[in-house]
């Protein structure tokens, strides 16, 4: 059998443990119509709302492999509205009409908020008496606390139908202790399109 080194292990071990504390997100809200036909959404035009251009180009971009995972055409928005130029009503359908999607999917952030906590300390009492009653002593090993600071991200994610213009599905997500804008749109994109996809709103072919 050959061996692994310890430089090797160790790294393995450290990228099992960072993988498993990654960033989480959950849907703590959601609305559906219930009188809309899932199962029939095959090209989505994704819009990130952002004031950085940077990070609507970098939601986008990733929620188009997450969907592709699925089998479902994701476009960036950026690809086809400018990002600095508001457009009027009818340009904005038109590239509906004329592009053939099914739905458009918006994410905007709701809030972002630090909540600094303090985790008291702990008292611990052992026992090591050696003569009897008079030899019975209690040690007290006090842990001190300490204080640390959670980050919530919430964002608001929609998706509507292009024919009817109706809002199809909202929900409310928290991502918890993000490392950076990229690990928030990465954690995000992968819950919500695990989410439609569950709930049937993709196209699944015979």
């Amino acid at each position: 059998m050959k061996k692994i080194s310890i430089p090797i292990l160790s790294t393995l071990i450290l990228g099992v443990i960072l993988y498993s504390c990654g960033t989480s997100t959950k849907i703590t809200a959601f609305w559906s119509e219930k009188n809309y036909d899932k199962g029939h959404v095959k090209k989505v035009l994704i819009m990130g709302i952002a004031k950085r251009e940077a990070v609507r180009r970098s939601f986008e971009e990733d929620m188009v492999k997450k969907l592709e995972f699925y089998g479902v055409e994701g476009i960036p928005s950026s690809e086809v509205f400018p990002f600095d130029v508001k457009l009027d009503t009818n340009s904005f359908r038109l590239h509906f009409k004329n592009d053939g999607f099914d739905a458009l999917l918006t994410s905007q952030l709701v809030s972002a908020d630090k909540d600094v906590r303090y985790e008291s300390g702990s008292a611990y009492y052992g026992h090591r008496g050696m003569y009897g009653y008079y030899g019975s002593s209690w040690d007290n090993m006090y842990s001190p606390g300490y204080a640390y600071t959670t980050t919530t991200i919430k964002i608001e994610t929609n998706l509507y139908d292009a024919k009817s213009e109706k809002l199809i599905w909202s929900a409310i997500s928290e991502t918890f202790d993000p490392i950076d804008e990229i690990d928030i749109i990465r954690s995000l994109n992968q819950r919500i399109s695990s989410e439609l996809n569950k709930q049937g709103f993709f196209y699944k072919a015979p």
